[in-house]
Order: C-alpha cells, then sequence, then structure tokens
C-alpha cells in the first residue's frame, strides 16, 4: 500500500522519467533513498531538505556541477552518491561531497573530470571517508602523498 502523505515517502525510484527537475520531490523529507538516474536532471538545489538521505542515484542525468558543502552537510546519513555519466569537467563541480561525513561510495566516471590523470587522487583528497571510487575499491596507490603538490592545491580548495 502506498503512503498516503508525503512525509512518510522514503523512498523515491524514478529512472528514466524524463525528469527535467526534482522540483516537489524536496516535499518527502523523510526519504533516505533517491534513485533519479537517467533523466534530464540540471541542478538539486531544491533537495536540500532531505536529510535523512543514505543512497542519492543521480547517474546519466545533465548536473554540470553539484551543490556547495553548505547543501550536503546537514545530510549526515548520506553514503553512497552515483553521479557517473553526467556533465561534471571541474574540481569544483563535485567537491562539496567533502563535507559529507560518512560517504562511503561515490561514482564520478563518465565525467569529463573523470579523464584527468589524477581524478581518482583529486577526489580522495577532497572526499577522504570514500572507500570505492567508481566501482573500485580504493587503495593506498590511490592516495596523494602530502608533499605532492596537487595535495596542497586540492587542501586549498576545499578550506575555500
Amino acid at each position: 500500500m502506498p503512503p498516503s502523505n508525503v512525509e512518510d515517502v522514503t523512498t523515491i525510484f524514478m529512472p528514466e522519467h524524463g525528469l527535467e527537475s526534482v522540483g516537489d520531490l524536496a516535499r518527502c523529507y523523510n526519504v533516505e533513498y533517491a534513485w533519479l538516474r537517467k533523466n534530464h536532471i540540471k541542478t538539486i538545489q531544491s533537495l536540500s531538505n532531505l536529510t535523512y538521505l543514505r543512497v542519492l542515484d543521480l547517474s546519466y542525468n545533465a548536473l554540470q556541477f553539484l551543490p556547495d558543502e553548505q547543501f550536503w552537510k546537514p545530510m549526515r546519513f548520506l553514503q553512497i552518491v552515483y553521479v557517473d555519466n553526467n556533465r561534471i569537467y571541474k574540481v569544483s563541480g563535485f567537491s562539496g561531497l567533502g563535507a559529507l561525513p560518512f560517504l562511503r561510495i561515490l561514482t564520478l566516471f563518465g565525467n569529463p573530470i573523470a579523464n584527468a590523470p589524477t581524478h581518482r587522487a583529486m577526489v580522495l583528497a577532497l572526499c577522504p571517508t570514500v572507500i570505492n571510487l567508481d566501482g573500485a575499491p580504493v587503495s593506498d596507490a590511490d592516495l596523494l602523498a602530502p608533499s605532492h603538490s596537487l595535495h596542497a592545491r586540492t587542501a586549498a580548495h576545499a578550506a575555500a
């Protein structure tokens, strides 16, 4: 039996629905699982009140950037974020995810930024709690040495 109130909705499963925005989904503030893959979503700002999210799937959409740290900070339960196969092309396009204290699984492959040779190291410097990136476990070889020049730049970017 479907929930009678939007407040009772804990799962949103809307892949391939042609969504261009997430508009009214934000009213379902108790959502823990949001599967919004293969739509045409360009922005997710209105999802900022979904503070109980555990899994967010936004893969195969039209996102060029994700919101900043202020958007993500209240989402203290969010552990899995799929944003693969979007249009993210800059580090600043995903750096806000570093505010998620329990982010464990992240996919960014299929975005222009994932073609950078230091992609894994950049992501892990900004999101140090990730243990599985792009479907592969994180290893010591993925991490930047503290003396690496990129480490200083990503740390400065995260602090900005």
